[in-house]
Parts: structure tokens; sequence; C-alpha cells
């Protein structure tokens, strides 16, 4: 049904007359068509009984979208504005309605003001030093915005331990820029608090300076009870809460050479805490980042590496847990791509993210079905990227 709808308002879109166009010239549709064919696999669990995932064949849409951008002159030097963008996946034939960066605001010499379903400023703080298009089996927030298990959920706000997060119920400023510094913040409301239990909530916010070949960020977010009543997806798992705090913390650099060679660099911790009756569980964790883009007229080189630490692990009694024994991971990714015209790229990555003995890291989009402690998630991509 969401699939159906989403087709019939771009057959609306596109039967609109040029003059009608014209009438509401500030009306954009616009999107992003990412599909790759890909052979994948995990092998190398640590427990000989556990599954493996063999190598298989597959097409992944790689964050495929449309959206539709509306604005409006209000007086001098203030608009109002809005945008819907919805999910399609050419590889499997549907999509899901307004589930990306959706929302309504106003934007002026004052900044941007909006409120709706958006990327966090946390999520955003590094765009600028991702290789593989901020997608895909090359994605290195895998390793930077996530602990073992905790897979990037994107569309969705389902997964409670991911810092690479699209929030619903968002309030988010974000300052115009000053001497190349800008800064954004967000709140996402409590709507779901729980008289006596739960009270969720997310606060975040990242400064950004960009000038020239320089850009830089720190960012820093705060996830009240996201984990809900069990902590059993964390490492020190089987502990009944009464609350939960998650904080993100993450610094990153780039620096582009000769307008041809882009480097970047980036640190992140996170901290996950679970308060019981019988004390406070924590794990936190460090990873780190290094990714490069070399062009050459219309081939571009792309390659990424991050390692996440085992991290340290402390139970409620003040006992160490399985976090301090090879959690952590390793990701490398490798590719080239080839520039067809301004809008349309093909090409190739190679990704591989070598998991510790307890580590059960996965792709952060396009991930694999199953991967166990131990395996490592491996995939070779042929693609092709086009927008509009």
């Amino acid at each position: 049904m969401r699939s159906r709808n989403i087709l019939a308002l771009l057959g609306v879109a596109l039967a609109v007359s040029p003059l009608a166009f014209a009438e509401t010239a500030n009306v954009n549709v616009y999107g992003t068509l990412n599909v790759s064919f890909e052979s994948v696999k995990a092998v190398g669990v640590t427990n000989p009984v556990a599954k493996t995932y063999v190598n298989r064949f597959r097409l992944a849409s790689n964050s495929s979208n449309i959206g539709f951008k509306v604005s409006e002159d209000i007086s001098e030097g203030l608009k109002a504005f809005l945008q819907l963008e919805s999910a399609v996946n050419p590889n499997s034939g549907d999509g899901v309605w307004n589930v990306r960066n959706s929302g309504i605001g106003l934007t002026g010499n004052f900044g941007t003001a909006v409120i709706g379903t958006w990327d966090t400023p946390f999520k955003l703080a590094n765009m600028f030093m991702e290789p593989f298009y901020s997608t895909g089996v090359g994605f290195m927030a895998t390793i930077l915005d996530s602990t073992a298990g905790a897979v990037s959920s994107t569309f969705y706000n389902e997964n409670p331990l991911s810092f690479t997060r699209r929030q619903k119920q968002s309030v988010q400023y974000w300052s115009p820029s000053v001497a190349g510094f800008t800064l954004k913040t967000m709140y996402s409301t409590n709507e779901k608090r729980d008289v006596d239990l739960d009270n969720p909530d997310l606060l975040g916010a990242t400064l950004a300076y960009s000038e020239g070949p320089v850009n830089a960020s720190f960012s820093y977010e705060q996830h009240d009870d996201f984990a809900g009543r069990s902590a059993s997806a964390l490492p020190f798992g089987g502990l009944t809460v009464k609350n939960t705090k998650d904080v993100g913390l993450k610094a990153a650099a780039g620096y582009k050479l000769f307008d041809s060679l882009s480097l970047g660099a980036a640190w992140s911790n996170l901290k996950y805490e679970a308060t019981s009756g019988a004390g406070t569980a924590e794990y936190k964790k460090d990873s780190f980042v290094f990714t490069a883009m070399q062009k050459f007229d219309a081939w571009t080189l792309r390659a990424g590496w991050g390692k996440a630490n085992d991290g340290t692990c402390k139970n409620a009694d003040g006992s160490a847990c399985t976090a301090d024994s090879k959690f952590g991971a390793t990701l490398l990714a490798l590719g080239a791509s080839y520039s067809m015209s301004k809008r349309t790229d093909v090409y190739g990555v190679y990704s591989k993210i070598s998991n510790n003995e307890h580590g059960t890291y996965n792709f952060a989009v396009s991930k694999l079905d199953t991967v166990n402690a131990g395996a490592d998630p491996t995939a070779v991509a042929l693609g092709i990227r086009h927008t509009f």
C-alpha cells in the first residue's frame, strides 16, 4: 500500500503541466537512485555450531529516495519551507512514504528551525569525509556510530543503541555561519513516556567549521531510556533496569589538497549505562576512522579504514563482562567510481568487517540478515548512482 502511494504521488507530480510548475516555482522534486549488484557473505564464526552466512548474490538499494521540497517567501529575509522525503527500493519494487528527512520550518537571517523527522546533527557531523556516498557496505558509520550488534537503522527508530539516527519527533535549530562556524542543536520529544517506567528522549548538538579546504566538527548526543526495560542488547545483558543513559562524543576533521585529494579522520566515544536496584552497569568504547578520496579526471579512488576497540565493561555488581574479551572489529573499504556525467556515477566497492571473537558488527546500511559472533561480513559491490 505504501509503495503504491509513493508511485501514485510521483505519477501526479510528473503529470502536472510545465505551466503549473511555472506557477508554483517553489516546488521541487528531487531524489537519488543508487542500486548495486553484490556478492556477500559472513564466515568465520567463533562458535562452530553457530550459523554461517554463506556466499550469495543480491541487489541493494543503498538509501535510494525521492523527495518534494516547497518554499514560500513570507517577508524579506524569511521563508517557510516543507520537505517530504520517502524511501524507494528499486531492488525489491517497494518503498516507504515520508520516512526519511521530512518536516516543516522557517529559515532566515536567524538561521533555520525545523520540526519533524530528520537526521541528527551527530549523524551528519562527519558526512564530509565519507568516501562511499554515506551509504552502502562502505559506510564508515558501521564502526564509528554503533556498538557490536547495533546496526544503524537510518529509516526508523527501532534500534536503541545506534547513534546513526534519523529521529522522529525532532525539533532542530541550525545557526547561520559565523566566520565559518555553525551550530546545530536538536531535541527529540519524550512522547513515549511511561508514567512509572521509561522517559525516553534525545538531546544533541554539533559545532562545525567549514572554510576553504578545512572541515571540522565536534558532536554530543544523549539518549535517555532508549534501551527499554531490558539491557539484553548490551554486553552486560540480562539486566532488568530502572533507567538507561547513552552518551556519544564524536570529533571529525577533513582537509582537501590541490582540489583532488580529500583526507579525513574521526574519533568517537560511545558509553551505555543501565541502572538497576543492584547498581549501574556500563559499557564504553572508542572508535577511529580514516578516509581518503583521490580524483583523476572522471575517476575517483575511494578508501576507508576504521577500528572499534573492544571497549570496557562492568556489570552492576562491578565485575567485568564479555566486552573486555575481543568485542571490537575493524572495517576496510576500498573502491573506485567513474563519473559518466554530473549526476551519474558507476562504482565498485570491496568491504570487509573483521569481527573479534565476540564482535557482531554488521553493515550499517544494506545489512546482512545474520552475523553471529566472530563472523566477518564481506561484500563486493558494483553499482550505479543517479541524482536528480
